[in-house]
């Protein structure tokens, strides 16, 4: 006869028939698979979980709804394997705990002894034999633990440290923050930019045309300046000269010949210039005449001797029938105002005048007027014109 079947294989069968299709009780299901042979790695040891046929697999309570490939003996060896790898790890967090709280009690014992030595200087032996047992008993838990804490300056650095870093990344991210915003604004609104920079073109393009206009400008009139540097006022205003044989000052004959009678209105107008030149010398020079006085009127102008007044205005239709002889008394007073502004000159200059004065005469001739003698009193009034051009160089030679 065939031998008996093996034990192990007859309990699913045993089962079977005992509970007549009933659910053993089984705490998990074995698994259909098509392979025979197949076993789970945490119960290849045991036989009562070997695979069953596929007609004998049984599943478990279908009220729970989970499906294992575990027996209930494979299961409570696992738990139990769990269970004590918790309390392997409970009995760490209890020590990292005690050793917190050793640390604690540590510093606070520290900082109760700095405080007492403060007030006490000395400490009895047996207060100071309980502090020893107390650090040597805190320094036997410590290394009784199952790991090594290193010392706490350790810590601190690389709290320090750690701190740094953050300190560090923050501010990279609030840079990188700033950029992205930067970014979205532009993409976000690339016509506005375009728009502001168009209009900042423009507005560079006008400020450069308005700076080469006006070094354009300054260029000129720093030449105009060049110019008008040696220029003096009053040789500007006073333009002496020649005109056949009258000399003229700012285009004026001054003088009468028997061949070109000259009007008397320009006559007398030439005179006004030639008062206004002399009053403006004494101004510029501050220079004050010794008994005479200019009133410089034009076409009639006035000299000023002592208390008297007189007409510098020729021909009879101006001053009445006795007009030669006041105007006479202004020719001299107006050549005693010249010789007075030429010795001036003179001392500062270190020259002498073109035509010396003696009296009532200037280059030998007569100042006055003679009707028969128009021609030397023509002459008269040209040396009277040089000497003032003299003048006139005596007052630019300052600049």
């Amino acid at each position: 006869p065939p031998p008996p079947p093996p034990l192990p294989r007859l309990i699913p069968l045993l089962l079977l028939l005992l509970f007549d299709g009933h659910t053993p009780k089984l705490a998990f299901q074995m698994p259909s698979s098509t392979s025979s042979q197949e076993t789970h790695p945490l119960c290849s040891q045991c036989h009562s979980c070997a695979p069953l046929p596929q007609f004998l697999t049984l599943s478990s309570s279908s009220a729970h709804g989970v499906h294992h490939s575990f027996c209930e003996d494979c299961l409570d060896e696992q738990l139990s394997m769990l269970k004590a790898k918790k309390a392997r790890y409970d009995m760490k967090v209890r020590a990292f705990d005690k050793v917190l709280g050793m640390e604690h009690q540590h510093n606070a014992d520290e900082d109760q002894r700095e405080g007492q030595s403060t007030r006490n200087t000395t400490n009895p032996p047996q207060e100071q034999n309980a502090h020893v047992a107390a650090a040597h008993h805190h320094d036997d838990n410590v290394s009784s633990l199952p790991f090594q804490i290193g010392p706490e300056s350790t810590f601190q650095e690389r709290i320090a440290q750690l701190h740094e870093e953050k300190l560090s990344l923050q501010h990279q991210l609030r840079e990188y923050l700033a950029q992205e915003e930067n970014s979205s604004q532009m993409d976000s609104s690339p016509t506005d930019y375009y728009t502001q920079l168009n209009a900042y073109a423009a507005e560079h393009s006008n400020l450069r045309d308005q700076y080469l206009g006006l070094n354009a400008k300054k260029s000129h009139l720093m030449i105009q300046l060049a110019k008008l540097v040696p220029a003096h006022v009053l040789n500007e205003a006073f333009t002496i000269n020649c005109d056949g044989l009258f000399g003229t000052i700012n285009g004026m004959r001054l003088g009468r010949l028997n061949i070109d009678h000259v009007d008397w209105i320009e006559v007398n107008s030439a005179f006004g210039h030639i008062t206004l030149l002399l009053y403006s010398i004494s101004q510029y020079k501050h220079f004050y005449f010794d008994k005479i006085s200019i009133l410089p009127k034009g076409a009639f102008s006035r000299i000023v001797k002592g208390s008297s007044t007189y007409d510098l205005v020729g021909g009879a239709g101006f001053t009445g029938f006795f007009w030669k002889k006041k105007f006479d008394h202004a020719l001299r007073g107006l050549l005693d105002a010249l010789h007075q502004l030429c010795s001036e000159a003179e001392r500062d200059l270190k020259e002498t005048r073109p035509y010396p004065i003696s009296g009532d005469t200037i280059g030998g001739f007569s100042i006055k007027y003679v009707e028969k003698m128009e021609d030397k009193w023509t002459n008269a009034l040209k040396c009277f014109l040089v000497n003032a051009k003299f003048l006139l160089v005596w007052v630019c030679s300052e600049t």
